[in-house]
């Protein structure tokens, strides 16, 4: 199950786009307000997006379950490619 929604329209235009992890927290903030996903005190109901690509079938979590947010987003940070961006302040290196 693709994650993509959570990031919103604009990674459906740049789908190479790199983000931190401030980045994709934020994004799965504004996702959970645009579902109506906030359960208050910190915590997040989960839709079927969420419980489907974040949790495995063996875990209790399903659409409708609450969780601390910090979890979710430490689970979809999880699921998230880690990539390296290196830059180099050198004039050799500007081209």
């Amino acid at each position: 199950m693709s994650l993509r929604p959570v990031f919103g329209a604009a990674a459906d235009a740049d789908r190479d786009a790199l983000h931190s992890a401030d980045d994709a927290r934020a994004a799965l903030a504004a996702y959970a307000d645009r579902q109506g996903l906030g359960a208050g005190a910190g915590r997040l109901r989960l839709d079927a997006l969420l419980a489907g690509a974040l949790f495995n079938k063996l875990e209790p979590e399903a659409a409708g379950s609450e969780c601390a947010a910090a979890d979710v987003g430490r689970r979809l940070l999880d699921k998230l490619t880690a990539f390296h961006r290196v830059s180099r302040q050198t004039e050799q290196a500007r081209c």
